[in-house]
């Protein structure tokens, strides 16, 4: 059983960190904004700044702005899918 659960930890850090990878060559960037949620999401402006200023949601404020980290996005929508599948 310990093995399993390292094989999942370890396959699960591989996901994180491919898609985070990809993310930061797609937008050539570290950060996130809305209309980089928008475009990941399939989801309309509102819904975004919704979810930005949902609790649990990774946004940083970087003067008036407010961003994501391309990192903290990903481990993030990993959570929420592995919490949906509970």
């Amino acid at each position: 059983m310990y093995e399993k659960e390292n094989k999942s930890k370890y396959d699960k850090t591989l996901i994180i960190e491919f898609e985070v990878e990809r993310l930061s060559r797609k937008y050539n960037k570290e950060f996130l904004d809305c209309k980089d949620l928008m475009d990941i999401l399939g989801v309309g402006r509102d819904n975004v700044r919704k979810l930005m200023r949902s609790e649990g949601f990774p946004t940083i404020s970087i003067g008036n702005r407010k961003v994501v980290p391309i990192m903290s996005f990903v481990i993030w929508q990993q959570d929420s899918l592995t919490l949906s599948r509970l």
